[in-house]
């Protein structure tokens, strides 16, 4: 999945990477598809859903239609051609690839930070993935020969065994039939688990096999296991959007955001006096009040018509109203009313 900076009229970044695409590539319209909420681009929907169960297309080009809320277990690497500023928006499209796919035994998704890897480097401590930077790999010959010329053999040590364990993971029948050649039963976990004990006691014999330009060729081009591709024939397949709340230059999920807007009524009692009034003294409620309440939530990226919408979510209480809401967020054991219930009390109170 690839995330371009645009999709605008004659200036399009998106149609520019799908063309260049299709020219590297050289495989076919289908091999790789634009998927944005521009009106140029026909049935958006359609081609996702094409995109998680068929075997075409393999590249998806988008800019910020599916960075939340579509599930393709399969996606095994994640572009960043567009920059991103927003923690909350970088852990959403890292979150395009996390899914393990044992159909294609996926373990692990690969991102390419086209930024020098500043993205990579700005976000670092904002998520819980295990990244793996990589700059400028080294092959594994090169490894190899590090090791043989006793270049930090410990470090170089340690990187091919990593190496060796990533390659191991994808042996299938055929290639341990392959390895067995070399390795006793072709089991290249046995001999990733003794590599390090024979370098120490058997350097020389243990690096003639290392070294041996064929083996390097079989590891580097082990066979895997075919692909299997999945026919759900009687399976209605929907795509939905996840709904996310804006606060400041972040987006929140509805639960992150309500738990935000609880913090916010926890802080600011004392200092918004139409909440003051609402928490402490309702009998003094009026419709100033309430407008007044209205806008400062707003300035605060707390309106009335989200906070509807994100209690009609996480609690299932559609046209929640506004005064039950702020009261629900200072004590849980208040509950929410709707919006004639909510009148229905205030005037009675009047």
């Amino acid at each position: 999945m690839i995330f371009a900076v645009n999709d605008l009229p004659h200036v399009s970044h998106a149609d520019e990477v799908v063309r260049t695409c299709k020219d590297i590539f050289g495989k076919g319209d289908a091999f790789v598809m634009e998927i944005t909420g521009s009106p140029t681009v026909d049935r958006p929907l359609q081609k996702i859903r094409k995109f998680r169960n068929r075997p075409e297309p393999k590249i998806v080009v988008t800019v910020d239609m599916l960075s939340t809320g579509v599930d393709i277990p399969a996606i095994e690497m994640v572009v960043f051609m567009r920059m991103v500023k927003s923690r909350i928006l970088w852990v959403q499209m890292l979150g395009r690839g996390t899914r393990l796919c044992p159909e294609i035994n996926k373990e692990k998704f690969t991102i390419f930070d086209c930024f020098d890897g500043t993205l990579i480097e700005y976000f670092k401590n904002a998520t819980d993935f295990d990244l793996n930077l990589l700059k400028d790999t080294i092959p594994l010959p090169e490894i190899i020969e590090r090791i043989y010329d006793n270049r930090d053999r410990e470090y170089n040590t340690k990187v091919l065994i990593k190496r060796l364990r990533r390659i191991e993971k994808n042996v299938g029948a055929v290639a341990r039939e392959k390895l067995s050649k070399y390795i006793p039963d072709g089991d290249l976990k046995a001999y990733t688990d003794k590599l390090r004990d024979n370098l120490e006691k058997n350097f020389t014999e243990t690096m003639k096999l290392l070294r041996n330009k064929e083996f390097i060729d079989l590891l580097l081009n082990l066979p895997r296991p075919k692909k299997v591709f999945l026919k759900g024939y009687d399976i209605v397949d929907t795509v939905e959007d996840e709904v996310m709340f804006r606060i400041g230059s972040d987006y929140q999920k509805p639960a992150d955001y309500l738990k935000l807007f609880e913090k916010f009524v926890a802080e600011n009692p004392e200092q918004i006096q139409a909440i003051e009034i609402l928490l402490s003294k309702p009998s003094k409620w009026n419709a100033d009040a309430l407008e007044e309440l209205r806008n400062k939530l707003r300035k605060s990226d707390f309106s009335e018509k989200d906070l509807q919408r994100g209690h009609e979510l996480v609690y299932k209480k559609p046209l929640a109203d506004i005064i039950s809401m702020i009261k629900h967020a200072s004590n849980f054991q208040v509950p929410i009313l709707n919006a004639q219930d909510g009148l229905k009390l205030h005037l009675f109170r009047l």
